[in-house]
């Protein structure tokens, strides 16, 4: 599959999510674009098309196609809702009999839940010292209502009910009474993993005192509700709340350290088999947010590639990471702003520091960790992920790059600590030392995140901002980045390879100069990957 043919495709079915996600398609303009589609592919067996004719009927057919295709696949995952029973009880008090489907989410003030009643989930609020768990079956009452919009700090109205039927959800039931019937009816597997879970949450809190326990459990398993109200506005006016709620960034650490540890005592075959598990486990562990299947997904075919012997193209990863994804969940695409964080951040990442490789002085090389690197790194995120900020809190931090320089070199090792402290937690010497060790670095970032939040300049808010300048400023964004990228590599066949330390010589180049590249006999840089980890080649 070429890149034009990708290009198309996707655009076609991303606009036909969104189209359906924001309004009701008829059934007959369906029929027709698929009727238009059909005809333009057989037109395009006609022998007398010329090639380039042949190019333009298959790319609008497929257009039509993929457009179609996403109204009816977004359409189908509306059914669960437009179908349910309970349609008939909404705003009246009900009891229902169900499953808790989903693990509970504790806070300070409440515990949420998810119950599962025949086919339908509903999100259920009650009082937190209520002890509930993952597969108990119960009776839930209260009045059963549809989620409603709520207004954020931004001044925006935020559409809870789509947000939640993102999740698959379609009621609430706030201030319920909620009485256990039986234990032990979810999966027997998740039930023994999530019960480790809070065996390992309990032994890590018994260690490392509050709040550095919230933290570590945060950068962890994303226990976000771990942190308490104050700490989290400290991390939201530093900028570094996406260390705390699994980012891409703390998966990738993660699955760095899973395929460092199996490399140690398996082959190939077992190293791949074992660390694709371990992945898996750990995306059922924490709950499978959109950042962590993109990010797993991901890593999951670096995994595969650098094992297979493949080469792994980042661009064409992403792409399928998000393709699986918003085809299971096609609500995703506009409802689920860790989806669409996630995904521009790593966006960022592959467009924007490649730009910085001659615009930035390189430090000398030979250090321990890759400052520049990281500065790189976390300016181009900003970059990618302002407009969505900006549209979702109505704030910008002005020190988020400071305050992520000053913490990210050391959240490895917070992690690796607070996770061994957990493991060691029967063997009590071992467990206060590594506690003590996770406790003074985890205290460290804290402390950075609550003087740096209480600057005077710390954000600036700004009025509310529609959708529409949104994607305006995202437009235009993109074809300054096209247009720049069209002028520079132009002459291609003059461009020097990137002098980065982890990745001298590789290129992120377009497939099509790639193979231009190849025809004229101009292979340079293609073979320079001799320094790089095994992983990664």
């Amino acid at each position: 599959m070429n890149t034009h043919t990708i290009i198309v495709f996707t655009a076609g079915l991303l606009l036909g999510i969104t189209w359906r996600s924001l309004y009701l398609v008829p059934l007959n303009l369906i029929t027709w674009l698929l009727f238009i589609s059909l005809v333009l592919a057989v037109l395009l067996l006609r022998p007398k098309n010329k090639n380039y004719e042949k190019k333009q009927f298959f790319l609008f057919s497929l257009f039509l196609f993929s457009l179609a295709f996403g109204v009816v696949r977004t359409d189908v995952y509306t059914w669960r809702f437009d179908k349910s029973p309970l349609k008939t009880d909404l705003n009246q008090k009900v009891s229902l009999m169900g499953i808790v489907w989903r693990e509970p989410e504790y806070n300070d003030k409440r515990l949420r839940f998810v119950v599962k009643s025949g086919a339908d989930l509903i999100l259920v609020t009650t009082d937190r010292l209520q002890k509930i768990n993952y597969g108990d079956k119960v009776l839930v009452s209260g009045k059963l209502k549809h989620p409603e919009s709520f207004p954020t700090k931004s001044g925006r109205d935020f559409d809870y009910r789509n947000y939640l039927r993102m999740q698959k959800i379609g009621y609430v039931i706030n201030f319920a009474k909620v009485t256990e019937i039986e234990e032990g009816y979810g999966n027997f597997f998740m039930e023994k993993l999530l019960s480790m879970k809070r065996n390992f949450i309990e032994s890590i809190r018994m260690i490392i005192p509050p709040p550095a326990s919230g933290l570590g459990l945060g950068l962890l398993l994303g226990v976000k509700s771990a942190l308490g109200e104050e700490v989290d506005e400290d991390f939201r006016r530093s900028g570094l709340t996406h260390i705390v709620v699994l980012s891409g960034y703390n998966v990738m650490l993660i699955v760095t350290f899973i395929s460092a540890f199996f490399a140690l005592f398996v082959g190939s075959v077992g190293r791949i088999l074992l660390s694709l598990s371990a992945i898996i486990i750990f995306a059922l562990l924490v709950g499978l947010s959109a950042t962590v299947m993109r990010a797993g997904i991901m890593a999951g075919l670096v995994i595969l590639a650098g094992n297979l012997g493949r080469d792994y193209n980042v661009w064409r990863s992403l792409w399928l990471a998000g393709l699986i994804m918003i085809l299971y969940n096609p609500f995703l695409l506009l409802f689920d702003p860790g989806f669409q964080l996630s995904f521009m951040a790593t966006v960022g990442l592959i467009l924007i520091v490649p730009k910085f490789e001659n615009t930035l002085i390189d430090f000398k090389s030979g250090q321990i960790f890759d400052w520049q690197g990281l500065l790189k790194a976390t300016i181009a995120t900003q970059i990618a992920v302002l407009p969505l900020l900006i549209f979702y809190t109505g704030e910008v931090s002005l020190i988020s790059v400071l305050a992520n320089i000053l913490i990210l070199p050391i959240v490895p090792l917070a992690m690796l600590a607070t996770f061994i402290t957990g493991l060691f937690s029967f063997w009590n010497p071992l467990s206060t030392l590594f506690g003590y060790f996770a406790y003074l670095i985890l205290s460290y970032i804290l402390l950075v995140a609550e003087k740096l939040s209480n600057l005077s300049f710390a954000t600036i808010t700004l009025s509310n901002s529609s959708l529409l300048w949104i994607l305006i400023l995202y437009l235009f964004c993109g074809l300054f980045w096209f247009f720049r990228y069209k002028q520079k590599f132009a002459g291609h066949t003059n461009y020097q390879p990137s002098k980065s330390k982890h990745f001298s010589g590789w290129v992120l180049e377009d497939e099509d100069i790639v193979k231009q590249r190849i025809k004229s006999g101009d292979v340079s840089g293609f073979d320079k990957h001799e320094n790089l980890p095994k992983f990664f080649k």
